[in-house]
């Protein structure tokens, strides 16, 4: 089957009788995974039968890779369920891509009466690992309005440890509340992430906005398909678009219903109906403003989530990991529910998978994962699934909860079911709108965060070139044709509620205990700790240079020993970092999951017989300076060795670094572009150190317009 007639497919030029009889669990392949190490490691996938399969064709690929092959890697007959991958490495990770061929009568030939068969494929992801690495946490920024900084420093303090022993590093700064749109505050706030990004030298890769930070809005869209509703909608994705250009001067959309929703020009709102670049920060908003339908006030409702959310995290009670969906569009339309059928069983298997009611499936006591309910809407309500005055008066047990349907999708409005969802007692973290487009959540199911799989989804294009692009939802059909439907991808409303960092599994791990390093001469460094629990099976250790701003992996894979040698050339302080690891399994495979960092500093020693050993000639020649765009730099060295050139500003901050560990004797180039966005280059005056072993040069630099 080739790939292209997935995305328009003539069925059949003979009159039908009958509409094809669809379910939208025909267009999701419900897969998950089962690993082994020895004695040769496999990946086993497994998938839901189904009676009318006549093919599966599996694609398999890395996850750092942007699209999947042309061609699939295996195609399997009808009877197949399962297939084992051997090609795979214990520690690697890798992302299959599955697609079922399903026949089925669509209808009786008027002339012959003979049955009319058509095709429907499904489609399924898994991402697959045996002791594969921990995911990288990186930097959180937490972004809480100034007016809640004080009623909340008590949840805020326990939120900062929860994320710290979760891995991250946090910072925690405030911003202007705004509870009605605002675009000189919004302007700030995209200004103070950008800022916060080059700071920590792209580090930082997620944001929880607390309390009402000013909402963005953009575009000229309607995804819920009512010509009342097209306008400006809300638009988080565009604090996380930190290279896209965006506009405001050719929309003039005036008749939407809500004036919320008009998009003039010049009123701050943005033009973009898409991101202009890709989203490279995951952003998610916990905003319980304007919820009237709560007995409680906005503070008891952020002070309720905060404890919700360590709930979660310290495992204070157990989780099933599956899904309930609560389907009443049925085969109408896009197949919205597809979302959750194929996203869920990566989780649990495809048994964990159930079609059940959005309120009374997860009415306790037992917690599941996730839940999914879809229906014709309004801004409160979601037609069989439930209204907000429902989700203010009931107990839902679940932790993950993804709707769709009208209107509420635009989620910045009174007592919105999005956010009532979000508010609701007494295990509830996130919300998202999935169906136009749908969500690809598979990465959580090997330790990825849902700020992950909410950036996966911002960016993702169904089709690309007239063929399948990286995540495709389902082929569906109207009268003798068929196409591939994704409404609204990558579009700016595409956003999570609740909070970025959390992952399907999360258990305390207890950190390292008495970490501790020491120089041994000639330079070498031996980081040694001890083993904190029986269950912290291997390690993860990375290293930092006084002069560096990010720490350097030294461990790929995670090591099982209790101690490491480090061998550099460097004076001065190092800091080492040490993670403990523990071994996770779900459905989708094993991984390794990572706790709270411990820290230790070292100092190498300046020795006489060290520097007459590795000191070298050093000649470093800067052109232009004064700089107005770009420089470079020309570092010549007498014999090999590393190279790190810092830039710092007179404030002494580090504004730009490169090291290079083992250049060869002679001349390098680098260099740094002054009008690069990642970085903060004003004009002004710093100074550039270039240092290879013991030897230093400090050259003065200007930066001018």
């Amino acid at each position: 089957m080739r790939l292209v007639i997935l995305i328009v497919l003539v069925l059949c030029t003979c009159s039908i009788s009958k509409i094809f009889a669809q379910t939208t669990k025909d267009f999701a392949v419900l897969a998950s995974a089962v690993v082994q190490k020895s004695p040769l490691p496999t990946i086993q996938l497994k998938w839901d039968k189904h009676p009318n399969q006549t093919s599966m064709l599996i694609w398999r690929k890395k996850k750092s890779e942007s699209v999947f092959a042309s061609n699939p890697n295996v195609t399997l007959d009808s009877n197949a369920v399962t297939w084992t991958d051997s090609a795979v490495v214990s520690g690697e990770s890798y992302e299959y891509r599955l697609i079922r061929d399903i026949v089925k009568v669509v209808g009786t030939d008027t002339n012959t009466g003979n049955p009319i068969y058509a095709h429907v494929w499904g489609f399924g992801f898994v991402w697959s690992g045996i002791e594969a690495a921990p995911a990288y946490r990186g930097t959180v920024l937490v972004l809480v309005d100034t007016t809640m900084v004080g009623p909340l420093a008590k949840e805020l303090a326990t939120f900062t440890e929860d994320l710290e022993s979760d891995g991250w590093t946090v910072r925690m700064e405030s911003c202007d509340r705004a509870e009605n749109f605002n675009a000189a505050a919004v302007g700030r706030v995209r200004q103070q992430i950008k800022n916060a990004r080059s700071a920590t030298k792209n580090d930082l890769n997620t944001v929880v906005l607390v309390g009402r930070v000013p909402v963005p809005y953009s575009g000229n869209i309607a995804p819920d398909g009512h010509g009342d509703h097209v306008g400006a909608w809300p638009a988080d994705g565009i604090y996380g678009d930190v290279f896209g250009t965006y506009t405001d001067a050719s929309i003039n959309a005036r008749n939407a219903s809500r004036p919320a929703n008009e998009n003039l020009p010049d009123d701050g709102k943005f033009d973009q109906s898409f991101f202009a670049s890709n989203v490279v920060v995951a952003v998610g908003r916990i905003d319980m403003y304007n919820l009237p339908v709560f007995p409680s006030t906005e503070l008891d409702l952020l002070k309720r989530y905060f404890d919700k959310n360590h709930a979660f995290r310290i495992a204070q009670y157990g989780v099933k990991m599956g899904g309930i969906i609560d389907d009443n569009f049925g085969g109408y339309g896009d197949r919205f529910a597809a979302s959750g059928w194929r996203s869920f069983s990566v989780f649990g298997g495809d048994t964990a998978v159930k079609a059940g009611d959005f309120l009374t499936s997860v009415a306790g006591p037992e917690t599941i994962l996730f839940n999914y309910g879809c229906d014709g809407g309004t801004d409160t309500s979601a037609g069989g699934v439930a209204t907000s005055s429902q989700l203010a008066s009931k107990q839902i047990f679940s932790v993950f909860t993804t709707l769709f349907g009208s209107y509420h999708g635009d989620y910045n409005t009174q007592n919105n079911l999005m956010r009532s969802a979000l508010a609701t007692q007494p295990r509830a973290l996130t919300c998202s709108w999935s169906g136009r487009p749908h969500w690809y959540i598979h990465h959580m199911g090997l330790g990825e965060t849902y700020g992950y799989s909410t950036l996966i989804s911002q960016n993702n294009s169904s089709i690309m070139n007239s063929a399948l692009g990286t995540y495709a939802p389902n082929v569906t059909f109207n009268g003798t044709s068929g196409s591939l439907v994704s409404i609204g991808d990558r579009g700016v409303h595409i956003a999570l509620l609740g909070d970025p960092t959390l992952r399907a599994v999360m258990k305390p791990i207890a950190p390292v205990a008495t970490l501790s390093a020491s120089y041994l001469f000639p330079n070498k460094v031996k980081v040694q700790w001890n083993r904190p629990s029986p269950e912290v099976t291997a390690f993860m250790v990375y290293r930092k240079r006084a002069t560096q701003l990010a720490f350097q992996l030294l461990t790929p894979k995670p090591t099982t020993n209790l101690e490491i040698t480090d061998s550099l050339l460097y004076e001065g302080q190092i800091t080492y970092r040490v993670q403990s690891c523990v071994l996770r399994t779900t459905a989708s495979g094993s991984y390794y999951d990572v706790g709270k960092a411990s820290e230790t500093v070292v100092t190498s020693t300046d020795l006489a017989e060290q520097a007459n050993q590795f000191e070298s000639t050093l000649e470093v020649a800067v052109s232009p300076n004064p700089i107005a765009s770009s420089a470079q730099i020309r570092v010549t060295l007498e014999r090999q060795g590393p190279i790190i050139a810092t830039l710092i500003s007179v404030t002494g901050s580090v504004v730009w670094q490169i090291e290079l560990p083992d250049c060869a004797a002679g001349s390098h180039l680098l260099g740094f572009d002054t009008e690069d966005n990642t970085l903060n280059i004003p004009v002004g005056r710093y100074i550039l150190t270039v240092a290879s072993g013991l030897a230093k040069r400090n050259v003065m630099i200007s930066v001018v317009r």
